[in-house]
């Protein structure tokens, strides 16, 4: 499993824990106190919407803290099964990522004339997820954006195809 999805996978419901816990530990108590001490001390008032608020506070889809955590920060809680989702997509995704550029090795016999078979396909097909990436991702639309967005993810792609064939290179033994 690639680095990024054992990093990324444990912490993302571990930041939407910390921010419920610090919704639920916020200060609303001491804010009904204060708004109603304009009206007059009416404590039994007070511990009423205190006891209330008490049990919607600790509910996970109502109040407050399941309001200002979906609307203010953005944050849902992540299903268990959205991590094994998130892995197994991002693994496939590099195996895919591998596989392709290395198929025209598997089917031609001079690795030179294969390098430029692999040159081209993953040209078209960084040319097809530029398209696919800025469509999905809402950037500028139309020709113009589509190219653009093709343009950034071929040089991208071509940059490090190109550095770890310097790197191979720079290793290789003469």
């Amino acid at each position: 499993m690639p680095l990024a999805s054992r990093v990324a996978s444990p912490l993302e419901p571990e930041n939407c824990g910390d921010s419920l816990n610090w919704g639920r530990g916020s200060r609303f108590s001491k804010t009904v106190r204060d708004a109603l001490r304009c009206l007059g001390r009416q404590p039994k008032l007070s511990q009423q919407i205190n006891d209330a608020n008490q049990q919607l506070r600790w509910a996970k889809d109502v109040g407050i803290t399941a309001f200002l955590l979906k609307f203010g920060e953005g944050l849902e809680e992540v299903p268990e099964s959205r991590l094994y989702i998130s892995a197994l997509t991002i693994g496939l995704s590099y195996f895919v990522g591998g596989l392709v550029p290395m198929a025209p090795y598997f089917f031609i016999e001079s690795a030179q004339i294969a390098l430029y078979w692999s040159i081209g396909i993953m040209f078209i097909t960084l040319l097809i997820f530029g398209v696919f990436k800025a469509y999905f991702t809402g950037a500028k639309i139309g020709l113009m954006g589509y190219l653009k967005a093709s343009s950034a993810t071929i040089i991208v792609g071509g940059a490090a195809a190109a550095a770890s064939w310097l790197i191979v290179k720079t290793l290789e033994k003469p």
